[in-house]
């Protein structure tokens, strides 16, 4: 898209027949970016004239307006206002993520490393432009992923797009240091 909003958003997609070959053509890549104006407070963010994604007009992802309504609590005996905060924090599970597609005529078979198939065949289907009919979705058996197995991520989105591109079966497997 021409800008980078945080550290780590992918850029660059390498393929290769082996992850040596990956690595070696990554230190290839030079990328130059200006640094832009930050937002990192949430609550400010929503009168910052900074504004990330510029056709939004925004930062605001979601209102829910009647939640302001005083009407709401009024028969309520206590009412809480608090400010919470959670660390950030990022799940580890002991199987790093990987998967792999292919494509079968215009039916695409997809291996995942997820807790839910039926969500994964869903998402697949709409970001591809296919019915859900023409995504078979595999998951072989997944240990705990506490939370980290349950969506659908970008780097299966690419991997099944580049199979069908390529007419190739693709796959792709993190590390533990990128997971």
């Amino acid at each position: 898209s021409g800008t980078v909003r945080y550290v780590g958003e992918p850029i660059v997609a390498i393929l290769s027949e082996t992850r040596t070959q990956g690595a070696d053509a990554a230190e290839l890549v030079v990328i130059d970016v200006e640094p832009l104006d930050v937002v990192v407070d949430f609550e400010h963010a929503v009168a910052s004239p900074v504004v990330l994604f510029p056709e939004a007009g925004t930062n605001l992802v979601h209102e829910n307006p009647a939640a302001d309504d005083p009407a709401l609590f009024a028969g309520c005996d206590v009412t809480v206002t608090a400010r919470l905060e959670n660390t950030k924090m990022a799940v580890a599970p002991l199987e790093p993520r990987a998967c792999a597609a292919t494509w079968e005529g215009d039916r695409l078979v997809h291996w995942s490393c997820s807790q839910g198939a039926h969500g994964i065949r869903t998402g697949m289907a709409a970001r591809l432009g296919l019915e859900p009919a023409q995504v078979r979705v595999i998951v072989p058996d997944v240990g705990g992923g506490f939370g980290g197995k349950v969506g659908l991520y970008p780097e299966e989105v690419l991997v099944c797009w580049f199979a069908k591109r390529l007419r190739r079966p693709v796959r792709w497997v993190e590390t533990r240091t990128e997971h």
